[in-house]
């Protein structure tokens, strides 16, 4: 086998890696995919309010990022720029009654001024805000929205598998031309552009089923019109929006620019992945340690 690859030229080796790639990339998707939902009719409405999509949009990074929106659209929460630096803080004597655990979790932690970082950072407040969201994500898996926890395991098993066999067919080509002096620029980036599809891949589909991946598609064509509005009709959650499409919603954007400012780094919202204050993300609808940006979740299917 060494001997057959070393023969082969180094132009005709990497078409045939970049081949090979592509066969493993697409047998990973759909065995990813392969989660037993597929059959399952794309449904639109669901019976999730802005926290259940949070969570299956970007994990709880998504979440706190709404539902600080929330708050602060009902004047309970406050954003100031301070000599160039964003602030926050729960509105003093603001009345506060009736709030969700969930809610009222954030403004006993937002009681004292903190930076936007530090709602993604803190690692108690995290575990927290995590506790809260364990019936959500229960019932979300019940919904067959999410993956459970073997169906997690199967897809990094599934990852790890096709990203161990491009890495040995390019990496023996590449220890071969390392020992023989031989051009391996090629070689290094089509293996490495490859390795990173496969993680990609991975992390947009360890988490949300292929029904989940539907369902929040739909969710977004639904309420797609939003942003190109300026004012919502009644019965239109904001903090819905702030979840689906991130700070960068024009209703968000236009009434509250300090917020999209604090969180500008997820102006981009939608599907794409945009980085955050902490540098982490959350597309797998986990969480990570993520930052104001955090990944924006996984969209299209």
């Amino acid at each position: 086998m060494v001997e057959f690859i070393k023969q082969i030229p180094g132009p005709v080796f990497i078409w045939l890696f970049l081949v090979f790639s592509l066969i493993c990339i697409v047998l990973m998707r759909f065995l990813t995919d392969a989660d037993g939902t597929a059959s399952r009719a794309p449904v639109v409405e669901a019976g999730l309010d802005a926290v259940a999509v949070a969570v299956l949009q970007g994990g709880a990074d998504s979440v706190i990022r709404s539902r600080v929106f929330s708050l602060m659209s009902r004047g309970l929460v406050a954003i100031e720029n301070e000599k160039k630096k964003m602030r926050i803080h729960a509105v003093s004597g603001a009345r506060n009654g009736g709030l969700s655990a969930l809610d009222a979790e954030i403004m006993a932690f937002l009681s004292i001024e903190r930076t936007p970082e530090a709602l993604f950072t803190d690692k108690d407040f995290r575990a927290r805000i995590e506790a809260h969201l364990a019936d959500v994500r229960a019932g979300l898996e019940l919904r067959h929205l999410v993956k459970g926890k073997v169906q997690q395991e199967r897809a990094v098993r599934i990852a790890l598998l096709f990203g161990a066999l491009i890495a040995a067919f390019g990496g023996l080509k590449l220890y071969l031309g390392v020992m023989r002096a031989k051009p391996i620029v090629f070689l290094v980036i089509s293996l490495l552009v490859s390795e990173v599809i496969v993680f990609l891949i991975f992390r947009k589909r360890k988490y949300l089923t292929r029904l989940g991946r539907v369902y929040l598609k739909n969710l977004r064509e639904r309420f797609n019109w939003t942003k190109k509005r300026r004012t919502l009709p009644q019965g239109v959650d904001p903090a819905l929006l702030v979840a689906l499409f991130g700070a960068g919603h024009v209703y968000v954007s236009s009434l509250y620019p300090q917020y999209t400012e604090a969180f500008k780094r997820n102006a981009a919202g939608g599907s794409g992945c945009s980085g955050g204050c902490g540098g982490g993300s959350s597309s797998d609808g986990g969480s990570s340690g993520g930052g104001c940006g955090g990944c924006g979740g996984c969209g299209g299917d």
